[in-house]
């Protein structure tokens, strides 16, 4: 039954977008799941990106608990969702070169704000939001590792090359 909960699908949907914006990333989408389709792959990460973006916002409201908060978290986190929606509709319209600072600085306010929340929850005694800090730190750190690594301030080695996936 854990399968059928609604936290459960949204964590699949974050995992699953997370793992097609990395293909699109990283080119393996191009190279294995749409190679005949060049105008796909211009797309792809924009795309993946704001699908991530999405689910990101959907599964961290869903697993913390959102609706249960006081009527300022609920609503802010609610136009992070429709700011991550949006997106969609800058795609064709914004050049990748403006697209993806703003989709960063949207996913840098999404993140903090989730860890904000989870470190908040968890010092109110919330079992849960212990577990979700932890792994969201483990996720934080291995997409900043590989971050530095791409800018080329880390070197590159197996740690820098995959600590975002594991995290």
């Amino acid at each position: 039954a854990m399968s059928r909960s609604p936290k459960y699908v949204l964590y699949s949907g974050f995992v699953f977008t997370f793992f097609l914006f990395h293909m699109a990333y990283e080119g393996s989408g191009f190279q294995y799941l749409w190679p005949n389709l060049p105008a796909l792959n211009e797309y792809a990460i924009p795309v993946g990106f704001s699908l991530n973006l999405v689910f990101t916002v959907l599964f961290v409201m869903s697993f913390l608990n959102i609706h249960k908060c006081n009527r300022f978290t609920y609503n802010y986190f609610n136009a992070l969702l429709l700011f991550a929606l949006g997106t969609f509709l800058l795609i064709p319209f914004v050049p990748y070169s403006y697209f993806i600072p703003l989709m960063n600085l949207l996913s840098l306010t999404i993140s903090g704000s989730a860890f904000y929340l989870g470190v908040k929850y968890w010092r109110e005694g919330q079992s849960a939001a212990r577990l979700f800090t932890i792994a969201w730190v483990v996720l934080t750190i291995g997409l900043i590792t590989a971050n530095l690594k791409t800018l080329g301030i880390i070197p590159s080695n197996f740690f820098t090359r995959y600590s975002y996936q594991v995290g």
